[in-house]
């Protein structure tokens, strides 16, 4: 049966529990409980917050070949590799391109390095704190580290004569002397050392390559080498703000403990106060919490500190022909971050002479003109009660909460007109930039700003890539969500039904008046008002907001009720065998989807089986959907199938395959989710349907129950 650690972590689902994991970060789950509490730390953590804005640099022997950093270096990574010539100057020989890579510290030699340049960047587009990456996965080293050779200091690589040779110093020293503050990017994993990726072992991924309850001794030496390689970049390379551990695999429940108690209480011993982001690893060593990449941005702002990381570039590395993003783009992801209480941690990848490309210097200078103009809406401000009036104008409030930003993406015409602030009566509103004081008006809870042309046209062009009101007021009241109620059905949060759903749509202000729709179209005022329980047979777009005098509008409502088709018998060809409250096979019927607790007793459990099911639906129905859920927690060896396979049959004896469905899902991603395998454009007709999910059977190495039996946790199959 199944084994359960002491060490799981508490996760907590931030934007529902059925959203795709594409919306979903491992670094957005925590534990609230274990926020840091140390003074010291926490005084850091409220400075990090004012700074909003920093300089991320990913620079290494890969930057030689444009290539990717480190993931070549996994033979099934393939895509990688095409990133850069190399790989297709070595004829596409993996073993070939493995070696080459690991001789590249020996022809290292950045001839037009300048620490100065690199500060005077970040300087100029107005980055308050420098993140460096000091080794990557490959084990390369930017600093003149005694325990290995493999760095710009080692006898090999022939910039190790060069005075700035140990380029983490002289780095941290030119930033420092601007202003900026410094933190240190240090991968946990580290694939050039034996005692990591072990030679007598075939590497198959980017964690260990053998499993440490079996090798101790060797496991002990490669997290001592960690140890003395942070203890030296907490020694002697001068103060240090932020420890920046990636490489989220090495963690004690894929049963790789680097003994992160001994490297926090040594590296604040020596840095009192450093802010440790454990990133993706959850609990009190991950101090703020970083999301990667624009596919990641929060949809809201978190309730921890946190930092948007993102390229300027096509990739965190130098890429050949690199392609920048404009000022303008970065402003309007720097305006949306900010408002959403984040930091955003720019990266460029300098090629291999050394230097920042013109191109990014180009952008970076342009986002720091704006920013020395509108820069009071963005550094040391912190969320305002709405983040957003919509897509175009977003909000932040100074730390007294005395006056407010209104950030806009675009030019708002003749007037401005906003929703969610009171002005104080009788202050003046301006545009930053311009001296001038704006005309305004509020009236029936709208707050209109005039804002003429020639307001605009006196701005200089940088400053025309998003402008910044500044207002003196106060939040307005704003109505809360509606949300819509079942009657008919066992749980009042069902969206899903067989036969009729009757619903209630309810404000938390009971003299609101409800406008809503059903028919896919958005509410108005002209739209019809709600009174009385609604009756629907047919699945449903429901639409709706709230208004009251003296408020303003609520958001706008929009859920999908589903009508399904509820089986009459459903059959297991194996029993599940997890342990929970009266379970039986309606588990997978009741109209209730399963939330991320996989105790919850909405599951069906099955230990290293298949989940193979049979449903009757009674008679021969039209069938153009089908989904079934499947819970992923490798926390608790649960995993997701590789694969689920639909079969229709009009007698139950004859059944033809309907579709195959796959999803590419890491089994070593540290996430918890629920993830539809949903097959949809059918139009067959059948009574009988048979699902097959295929387990992966053995939970994986590193994962603590490696070699054990692997879980599918299954829930809520449903037919449209």
């Amino acid at each position: 049966m199944k084994k359960i650690t002491a060490s799981v972590l508490a996760l907590m689902c931030l934007f529902g529990c059925n959203e795709s994991p594409e919306k979903q970060n491992a670094s957005l789950n925590f534990d609230p409980t274990e926020i840091e509490t140390d003074p010291l730390v926490v005084e850091n953590l409220e400075k990090f917050q004012d700074k909003k804005f920093g300089f991320f640099v990913h620079w290494g022997v890969y930057s030689q070949w444009g290539a990717v950093a480190s993931w070549p270096l996994i033979k099934n990574f393939e895509d990688t590799r095409e990133v850069g010539p190399a790989f297709a100057e070595r004829d596409h020989d993996f073993d070939r391109y493995f070696e080459d890579y690991y001789n590249l510290n020996k022809t290292f030699n950045p001839q037009k390095f300048d620490p100065e340049q690199w500060a005077n960047a970040a300087k100029s587009a107005g980055m308050k704190y420098f993140i460096m990456v000091t080794k990557h996965h490959d084990g390369f080293c930017l600093f003149d580290t005694k325990q290995t050779d493999f760095s710009t200091t080692g006898e090999d690589c022939p910039f190790h004569t060069n005075k700035e040779a140990n380029i983490t110093k002289v780095l941290f020293d030119a930033f420092r002397d601007k202003g900026i503050s410094v933190g240190t990017y240090f991968s946990k994993p580290d694939w050039s050392n034996k005692d990591y990726w072990a030679p007598e072992f075939p590497i198959t991924d980017h964690s260990v390559n053998y499993d440490p309850r079996e090798y101790p001794e060797k496991w002990n030496n490669f997290k001592e080498f960690t140890y003395k390689q942070i203890q030296e970049l907490m020694t002697e390379y001068g103060p240090i703000d932020i420890l920046w551990l990636d490489g989220a695999q090495v963690l004690p429940v894929a049963n790789q403990d680097i003994d992160m108690d001994r490297i926090a209480k040594m590296a604040r011993k020596n840095q009192p106060g450093l802010i440790v982001v454990d990133r993706l690893a959850g609990g009190r060593h991950e101090n703020y919490m970083s999301p990667e990449g624009l596919h990641h941005l929060p949809e809201k702002p978190l309730p921890k500190p946190w930092e948007l990381c993102m390229s300027l570039g096509e990739g965190w590395s130098h890429r050949i022909n690199d392609k920048f993003k404009s000022s303008n783009e970065i402003i309007d992801i720097l305006i949306e971050v900010v408002a959403k209480g984040g930091n955003l941690l720019l990266d460029v990848g300098p090629p291999a002479s050394g230097e920042i490309p013109e191109a990014a210097l180009q952008s970076m200078e342009k986002i720091g003109g704006w920013l020395k103009v509108n820069g009071e809406g963005i550094y040391e401000t912190r969320s305002f009660d709405y983040f957003k009036e919509n897509e175009q104008i977003y909000y932040t409030r100074s730390k007294d909460g005395n006056t407010i930003y209104a950030l806009c993406l675009d030019w708002p015409g003749n007037s401005l007109e906003l929703t969610k602030v009171i002005p104080n009566t009788g202050s003046t509103i301006q545009l930053l930039g311009s001296d001038q004081d704006l005309e305004w008006t509020y009236e029936n809870e709208l707050l209109t700003i005039e804002t003429p042309d020639k307001l605009r046209n006196s701005l200089n062009q940088d400053l025309q890539q998003a402008y910044v009101f500044q207002i003196e007021g106060s939040p307005a009241k704003t109505l809360e969500a509606i949300k819509v109620k079942s009657v008919n059905m066992p749980q009042e949060d069902t969206y899903l039904f067989d036969d009729k759903y009757i619903f209630s749509l309810e404000s938390s202000t009971p003299a609101a008046k409800i406008y809503y729709t059903l028919d896919g179209t958005e509410p108005s005022e002209k739209s019809k008002v709600y009174t009385e329980p609604i009756t629907i047979d047919e699945s449903t777009t429901i639409k709706a907001f709230a208004q009251q005098q003296g408020y303003a509008d609520s958001p706008k409502l929009s859920k999908d009720v589903i009508k399904v088709k509820k089986p009459v018998q459903v059959s297991l060809e194996y029993k599940w065998n997890n342990v929970g409250g009266n379970l039986s096979t309606d588990v997978l019927v009741d109209f209730n989807r399963g939330s991320i607790d996989y105790s919850s007793g909405d599951w069906l459990g099955f230990e290293g089986n298949d989940f193979n099911t049979t449903l009757d639906l009674g008679t021969e129905t039209s069938i153009h959907k089908i989904s079934v859920g499947f819970l992923k927690n490798v926390f608790e060896s649960v995993f997701v199938p590789d694969s689920v396979n639909f079969h229709i049959s009009n007698d139950g004896k004859h059944y033809e395959l309907a579709g195959t469905v796959k999803h590419q899902i890491s089994p070593f991603a540290m996430e918890v989710y629920v993830k539809d395998y949903v097959l949809d454009s059918i139009n067959h007709t059948a009574r009988y349907l048979k699902i097959e999910g295929i387990n992966i059977k053995t939970c994986p190495h590193p994962h603590f129950n490696s070699g054990g039996k692997a879980w599918l946790y299954v829930d809520e199959i449903i037919i449209e």
